[in-house]
């Protein structure tokens, strides 16, 4: 088959060609990542049959797992390209057991490429035909990623540097632990998009539901539309809200800012301890007015 020029283009039509029976002759690039998982699966598949915790130890990082595996594997010598193409077809891998982890086997090839080629140009993921939820696009990124299609939990986890933009939306913690680089989707989020991140910038384009910014101690976190409990147990950083917020705003507040568009409609700042809260650029609540209010108590 002859490549189109575009990746879109690619997309739709290596997608046909995955409808007509999988005819489609795959390059040297893509034969060798499905060596790869191929690989990885066995041994998850071997070491868990032996050790029955094996797998239960490993989930908590695969990510790492798989990173150790690929040192040695000539990485450098796919392409991008590659890696998209080997994104559209692994729908057909989704029968096989572990691929609950395969997005942690698709960030460790995009980091370890990176790391080695140092390119510029940017990774494209299709997810719309997986119809299992792909976790952990973009863990320890520091490369481009553009993924087409909804994701799972934890996209963007521990990221270092460049940019995640998800053309979809997003199960639970996006981007949590979060240490640079920036995070853009154009869908929605489920719950606790930035909890506990350190640095970076998220971007969320729709609504952010439930626990956005908890536990956060850095970086800026810029909803466009709506959400729902906001800035729980904030430690640090900016989050900003363009829509309406409901549920808990700021409870247990510790630090940071806090901008809102307008007044939530629910609860603000119960038990709050520090940082600032500003409703349409006026500051509503900080350690200062909290101590102002009191001494007004006192002496009413």
């Amino acid at each position: 088959m002859k490549l189109t020029n575009t990746l879109d283009e690619e997309y739709q039509s290596v997608q046909e060609t995955v409808q007509e029976n999988l005819k489609y002759k795959i390059n040297s690039g893509v034969e060798f990542l499905f060596s790869l998982w191929e690989r990885e699966q066995k041994k998850l598949v071997r070491s868990s049959s032996v050790n029955q915790t094996f797998f239960q130890t490993m989930d908590e990082h695969p990510y790492l797992y798989f990173e150790g595996n690929l040192k040695k594997d000539p990485i450098k010598n796919i392409t991008p390209r590659d890696i998209t193409q080997f994104s559209v077809l692994s729908n057909i891998l989704q029968e096989q057991t572990y691929f609950e982890i395969f997005g942690s086997f698709l960030s460790a090839v995009i980091n370890a490429h990176h790391k080695s080629t140092k390119t510029t140009e940017e990774y494209l993921l299709h997810t719309s035909s997986i119809d299992t939820l792909l976790d952990c696009i973009g863990t320890y990124n520091r490369a481009h990623i553009r993924v087409k299609g909804n994701v799972g939990e934890n996209s963007g986890l521990y990221m270092k540097n460049g940019k995640l933009t998800i053309e979809g939306d997003s199960s639970f913690f996006l981007g949590k632990h979060m240490q640079g680089g920036i995070i853009e989707i154009f869908g929605n989020t489920n719950s606790a998009a930035g909890e506990q991140m350190y640095n970076g910038t998220i971007i969320i384009h729709e609504n952010a539901h439930f626990e956005s910014g908890t536990n956060m101690f850095g970086g800026k976190l810029l909803i466009m539309k709506d959400a729902m409990d906001v800035g729980i147990a904030q430690q640090g950083g900016i989050i900003k809200v363009d829509g309406k917020v409901r549920g808990e705003v700021g409870r247990n507040m510790q630090g940071g800012k806090l901008y809102l568009s307008e007044p939530p409609i629910n609860y603000l700042g119960e038990d709050y301890s520090g940082g600032k809260i500003y409703v349409n650029n006026k500051l509503v609540m900080s350690r200062w007015i909290k101590y102002k209010n009191k001494i007004k108590e006192l002496f009413k």
